[in-house]
């Protein structure tokens, strides 16, 4: 993922196939929810696009666009489209990608960006007026439809992981209210969605139930390197000590006893029709 710090949180939010389903899922089968024109759209940036499943997924329906997908490290990907490249870059700086967009989208950068600002006004800058720009981000810790939880091992990690990624200088809830710093960066029609979604197979919509699966799945096979140096440098934990936490917690992963959620939160917003570039001195 884009922008990750091995010693903050290792591999952070993950971004493969089975998270990529994830948010699909929850799209109700689609890949974005800002109102981006296919006919006039020609440039797409997908900003943090991990192991580029993203752009690969848009490639046919906008397939006489150029779409890019960067990251911090080079993206492995075996599938090809004709009009997908990747490039690296690093979004906690001045992004380098030259040229103008029609739409940029990112997702699961809540562990990554430190400064919503800075990533808004990057993104005004390099999209083209009238252009799109859409953040899909959920938040930790993980919440419980009854309210509380207090047994449960899998929220008591993931207020753990919120706490050690704190303690490293990431918070995990900081796109909570991001409209102002949306607008602070010259956008308009700001749009947001916030829902709860489960995080472990429960309910009775087999929509929601696969969501749920498939997050459960997603936090056991990535339990370990989330947790592993994080808890080590955040709390001191022996690494014995870690192991021996996180067996428990796996345990309880697919349990359908505790109603796990997570909280969803999609912005998207537009560049107006009318802005001018900056001029230069």
């Amino acid at each position: 993922m884009e922008g990750v710090d091995p010693q903050v949180a290792p591999t952070a939010y993950p971004q493969g196939n089975d998270f990529h389903q994830i948010w699909y899922l929850m799209f109700d089968h689609k890949f974005y929810l800002a109102p981006v024109p296919i006919e006039t759209t020609h440039r797409i940036l997908d900003v943090g696009t991990g192991g580029g499943e993203w752009p690969l997924a848009i490639s046919e329906k906008f397939q006489h666009a150029e779409i890019i997908g960067t990251d911090i490290t080079p993206v492995v990907q075996t599938e090809k489209a004709p009009n997908v490249s990747y490039m690296i870059d690093d979004l906690s700086k001045e992004w380098t990608v030259e040229g103008e967009f029609d739409y940029i989208h990112a997702r699961a950068l809540v562990s990554v960006v430190k400064d919503w600002r800075h990533f808004f006004e990057q993104a005004y800058e390099k999209l083209k007026p009238g252009g799109w720009v859409e953040l899909d981000e959920f938040t930790f810790p993980l919440l419980c439809e009854s309210g509380f939880a207090p047994d449960d091992l899998v929220i008591d990690w993931s207020h753990k992981f919120y706490s050690a990624c704190f303690c490293r200088g990431i918070d995990l809830s900081n796109i909570v209210g991001l409209e102002d710093e949306i607008a602070s960066a010259g956008f308009i029609n700001v749009s947001k969605r916030n829902k709860k979604f489960p995080f472990n197979p429960w309910g009775e919509e087999p929509q929601m139930l696969e969501v749920g699966e498939l997050c459960a799945k997603s936090l056991s096979d990535d339990l370990s390197p989330l947790s592993v140096a994080l808890f080590t440098q955040a709390f001191g934990w022996s690494e014995e000590n870690i192991v021996t936490y996180l067996q428990e917690v796996r345990k309880e992963i697919f349990s359908k006893d505790v109603h796990r959620q997570v909280r969803e939160f999609i912005y998207y917003a537009q560049k107006p029709e009318d802005s001018e570039p900056e001029s230069e001195e």
